[in-house]
């Protein structure tokens, strides 16, 4: 079972921050990460987050980040990850490059095929944003 803190960090830090660099007005965050989290969940293939274990629930984040990253050039936060990267030291920085980083889980590194349905939770975003 996913712990408090890995839903903390998901709802309060990563949704926020997809939201937040979307450009997605405050008063609609609530229904922008509702609709994120459902287009996560099926591009991961999975039903709910309370059944993942803890390791299977940083491999899910950890998809998630990855998927931001390359699809929309997001560059969002880790647990624990200093906000500016000039708090970092040298080894720590090494360290998250060369380890974390570089992972070959088959989860993180899962193909796209399916852009189109992952992306439509996105798109539905952006239309909040068009509302206004």
């Amino acid at each position: 079972m996913s712990s408090l803190q890995e839903y903390r960090y998901y709802y309060g830090v990563l949704l926020y921050q997809i939201c937040f660099l979307m450009r997605i007005p405050k008063l609609k965050h609530k229904q922008a990460s509702a609709e994120l989290h459902k287009a996560f969940k099926e591009y991961a293939g999975i039903t709910t987050m309370t059944k993942l274990n803890t390791s299977q629930t940083e491999r899910y984040l950890s998809m998630i980040r990855m998927l931001m990253a390359r699809e929309r050039g997001m560059f969002l936060h880790e647990p624990n990850e200093p906000e500016f990267i000039e708090d970092w030291s040298m080894k720590d920085f090494l360290n998250y490059k060369l380890y974390d980083n570089g992972r070959t889980d088959s989860t993180v590194n899962k193909p796209i095929a399916d852009k189109g349905k992952v992306f439509k939770g996105v798109e539905r975003c952006f239309g909040l944003i068009q509302q206004d």
